[in-house]
């Protein structure tokens, strides 16, 4: 079975609200700053990252908010 390629499409450092419009397949966030933030609507502490990996279809819109704090977000695509 082949093993899936998978490309970056773009690395992010914010530290602001925003999103991350639909169609990705995959992101990797970690909170690179010293307070929390909010990712996908959950709290993302100072020092912590998630990964939302490949699940078989895009994913939706994806809100963030960094303010006061620094994410460094990598998209797939």
């Amino acid at each position: 079975m082949p093993v899936p390629t998978w490309q970056i499409v773009q690395e992010l450092e914010v530290n602001a609200a925003g999103v991350i419009n639909e169609g990705f397949i995959g992101v990797y966030v970690i909170n690179i700053g010293a307070a929390a933030g909010t990712f996908n609507g959950q709290n993302l502490p100072a020092g912590v990252a998630k990964n939302f990996p490949f699940t078989g279809r895009p994913y939706p819109n994806t809100p963030y908010n960094a303010t006061g704090t620094n994410f460094l977000i990598t998209i797939f695509k």
